[in-house]
């Protein structure tokens, strides 16, 4: 069985939306067994404050290689001096605190034993730059899985200078160029390395996707039995608030003389000053809950809301929802026609642009509360079965088979050199 090195900055007990890839590929990797995945990630002990999802802990195999790295990123304790001067040269993003830690193990765990593919899963962007250091240090194949955009299509990221935006087309130019492979979530994504030089025939889309088993559960009951719920499951990032905003706005006129439609809000993230939106009795907010938790609570919903604010592709909440079966409300960047082509085939959902008026908005959300009709379960299997990350996996693994690895294009040299029959 051949070595996988898999460098991902997050993974379990760690909890957050790039979590769920990394992890879903190694469960898959592991139960294939035609590649061994090695893990070296951030140690979960340098910041406790940070949210934790024990439940993910069912997808980590038991036999599973897991080197822990330890970061210069300010911590809770860090006196203010410190953090100050940290978030002025950080680039390019607070991670690369942990650039040299995750660089030196892998080194070591490269010098131990034979290690036949290195791939990093970014953001963060510090990964990027760790994997072609080591492609160039070792001569290793290099597979980079682009998640989200690194200076393009990512609204997410704002840079502070034009220096800064400067420094970070420069990384990611040589991640670009020494990458043997790129994977990227979407196809838009692709069209994007497409036009800073990357080669058409080494990137391959495998885009995110659900996992069956996390979805053999019992349908519950709906949340209440008397009023239809509009239900949030996940961070806030500071982007949703505006979106937020604008649902809370459409919601109100829905709600002006008895309530219609709740809103249930399980996540975290937000602020406190952010929070006073949901003073509303229309509104529960019911902070963090756990993944397992979170898949439960959307099988009840009458309505599920997804907010993408990302111009291009789509978040990984978006296909977890399609794997819930119940009607979806998204409110999108305008930008985006991912989801609306992506939801194209699923019954009752309804796709509004951002800059949607607040009678747009409401007239979604009133076409959905008349439609009683959800999709039928087998022909959701027939057209999304593409979207699980078993299926996922197995196009991973080809990825990983079209390369010509270190070890077998020097003895093929060799052979070819002293033409031995």
């Amino acid at each position: 069985m051949k070595n996988v090195l898999f460098l991902t900055y997050y993974f379990p007990p760690y909890t957050n939306s790039g979590v769920f890839r990394p992890l879903k590929f190694v469960k898959y990797l592991k139960r294939n067994k035609n590649w061994n995945p090695i893990i070296v990630t951030l140690n979960p002990d340098i910041y406790p404050e940070r949210p934790r999802d024990f439940s993910l802990l069912k997808d980590v195999p038991e036999d599973l290689e897991i080197h822990y790295v330890n970061t210069l990123e300010p911590t809770a304790q860090s006196n203010v001096e410190y953090q100050r001067y940290f978030y002025e040269v950080q680039t390019p993003e607070a991670p690369v605190g942990s650039l040299m830690h995750f660089l030196f193990k892998a080194l070591e765990i490269i010098n131990s034993k034979k290690i036949d593919l290195i791939f990093v899963t970014i953001p963060p962007y510090t990964l990027g730059i760790v994997g072609t250091l080591l492609k160039q240090i070792t001569r290793i194949p290099l597979i980079v899985d682009y998640r989200d955009g690194w200076t393009r299509k990512n609204e997410n990221n704002k840079f502070r200078t034009l220096e800064g935006r400067m420094i970070n087309e420069l990384f990611e130019k040589k991640v670009i160029e020494n990458a043997d492979r790129l994977v990227t979530v979407n196809i838009e994504l692709k069209h994007m390395l497409l036009n800073m030089g990357a080669d058409l025939e080494n990137i391959h889309v495998i885009e995110n996707g659900f996992d069956y088993d996390d979805y053999k559960c019992n349908k519950g009951e709906t949340l209440y039995q008397s009023v239809k719920t509009l239900v949030w499951c996940g961070k806030i990032y500071p982007a949703y608030y505006s979106y937020f905003e604008k649902v809370i706005n459409a919601l109100k006129e829905i709600n002006k003389d008895e309530i219609v439609l709740k809103f249930l809000i399980f996540g975290d993230g937000i602020t406190e000053k952010f929070k006073q939106l949901f003073e509303f009795d229309f509104i529960e907010y019911a902070g963090y809950v756990n993944y397992q938790e979170a898949i439960l609570i959307n099988h009840t919903a009458s309505i599920n809301l997804l907010i993408n604010n990302l111009e291009a592709g789509g978040t990984s909440k978006l296909y977890n929802l399609v794997a819930a079966n119940r009607p979806i409300f998204s409110l999108v960047n305008d930008e985006n026609n991912f989801v609306k082509e992506f939801l194209k085939p699923y019954e009752n959902s309804i796709i509004v642009k951002y800059n949607s008026s607040t009678s747009e908005i409401l007239e979604g959300f009133l076409k959905l509360l008349e439609s009683e009709k959800n999709n039928e379960k087998e022909e959701f299997v027939k057209l999304y079965n593409k979207y699980s990350r078993e299926f996922q996996t197995i196009q991973l693994e080809k990825v990983f088979n079209s390369l010509s690895l270190v070890g077998e294009t020097i003895e093929k040299n060799y052979v070819k050199t002293n033409k031995i029959p």
